[in-house]
């Protein structure tokens, strides 16, 4: 359903953060509060539209369509996608908007600037 607040919910703006920026602090807040453990932390940015895979933190994949691979080891990933490590939530938030800038739009009639597609962060 096209303008119902979604977008808004998860990423929210400067006054109201939004889901995902309020887990990403979180994140962070329990990472410094664990003294004795070294964390890494490392994220991805992927657009799923018209059933093609796209990388949104490499402008330069595109037009490629990534694959899901099945790995014996890890599980379910995605060949050759982009993983950036952080280290502050200025820096993941930084990421995000570089790949909210690289995602498919289009108008409706509700809604000038709709996502048409899907995201995984």
């Amino acid at each position: 359903q096209t303008s119902s607040g979604k977008t808004h919910t998860l990423m929210g703006n400067e006054a109201d953060p939004g889901i995902t920026l309020s887990t990403i602090a979180e994140v962070f807040d329990l990472i410094a509060a664990e003294r004795n453990t070294e964390f890494l932390v490392r994220i991805s940015y992927i657009e799923i539209y018209n059933e093609e895979i796209k990388d949104l933190l490499d402008p330069s994949k595109k037009n490629t369509n990534l694959r899901i691979k099945d790995d014996k080891k890890k599980g379910p990933l995605v060949e050759g996608l982009t993983e950036a490590i952080v280290r502050t939530p200025e820096e993941s938030t930084k990421l995000i908007r570089k790949g909210e800038g690289n995602r498919s739009y289009g108008s409706t009639a509700m809604n000038q600037t709709s996502s048409r597609s899907h995201v995984l962060f």
